[in-house]
């Protein structure tokens, strides 16, 4: 494993039209990529020394980057949120993010077309934990895929 980058998060979503796959989160582990459904649902990792490395901590108040890539194979498109919360146990709350090929701001991002784009948040966040949430449209098959690397600012 490459040593990780400060700020690097490394991927914090994978989700995909049937399970299988896997890939290596930013502790070196391998994690599985779960189901893509008609549902916004978050990733669920498995616990890294009682770590969930799908949703990290931020603390302080930082940018957040996240490179999104998508392949829809047979979905008409891919609907992702990012969602904040003060502490464990506490409930979760979207926030908005602004596409960086679009400008487009908003709660809620749709991704209609295969390729990465970046996503930010609008300012910085100052918050305990934050999670993504996707959703596939139309039908959704094995090939249909999401993948999200992020990074903050230190």
């Amino acid at each position: 494993m490459s040593v990780p980058k400060l700020g690097d998060l490394g991927i914090i979503l994978a989700k995909a039209g049937a399970v299988g796959a896997s890939y290596v989160d930013i502790s070196g582990n391998t994690q599985v990529y779960t189901l893509i459904t008609g549902s916004y649902t978050a990733q669920g990792a498995a616990l890294v020394a009682g770590r969930d490395y799908s949703r990290p901590a931020i603390g302080k108040s930082q940018k957040l980057s996240l490179f999104v890539s998508v392949a829809l194979a047979g979905a008409t498109d891919i609907k992702l949120k990012l969602q904040s919360r003060y502490q464990d146990g506490d409930a979760w709350a979207d926030m908005q993010t602004q596409r960086c090929d679009t400008g487009s701001t908003t709660l809620e991002q749709t991704f209609s077309a295969d390729g990465t784009v970046l996503v930010q948040t609008i300012n910085e966040l100052s918050t305990g934990q934050i999670q993504l949430v996707v959703l596939a449209d139309g039908a959704i098959a094995a090939g249909t895929i999401v993948i999200v690397k992020a990074r903050c600012t230190i």
